[in-house]
């Protein structure tokens, strides 16, 4: 959804589920079928999708400047690992944006103590609609010097 509407320059997705990243193939040739002036537009970047684990995935990761991942059934020793790679990752392009659907309270919040001033910093909550209804994401901003 924000690849069709925000037409990144590049839009990776990175799937640890085999199930799930065989669905996005398959939602991605229908798309393609569906809307093909959106594939053919200048404007939109590619579109790579990849099986794999996120925390294995430095090369892929390094790209990116704006990181959305759905942890909202993580299990908070997978979130704090997310939380260290993301601060020790050496990211090709600054400052990197972060949208989580749970809370990296390591960066602080709206009461929360940020235990990586200079590197992370919370920006915001905000609302969004997801296939289950609307939710809610925190939004952080890092490297931002």
């Amino acid at each position: 959804q924000a690849y069709l509407q925000r037409r990144p320059k590049e839009a990776i997705g990175i799937e640890l589920s085999e199930a799930r990243h065989k669905l996005a193939e398959v939602a991605h040739s229908r798309r393609l079928t569906l809307a093909p002036a959106v594939a053919s537009d200048p404007k939109s970047g590619p579109l790579t999708y990849v099986h794999g684990d996120v925390l294995n995935s430095d090369s892929t990761l390094s790209h990116c400047n704006k990181i959305f991942f759905c942890s909202t059934v993580w299990p908070p020793e997978l979130l704090d690992k997310m939380v260290h790679r993301f601060i020790s990752h050496d990211f090709q392009h600054k400052p990197v944006w972060v949208a989580s659907s749970k809370e990296l309270k390591a960066f602080g919040g709206i009461m929360g103590t940020n235990q990586f001033p200079g590197k992370a910093r919370f920006v915001r909550h905000t609302r969004v609609e997801t296939s289950w209804g609307a939710s809610f994401i925190s939004l952080y901003m890092l490297h931002e010097s």
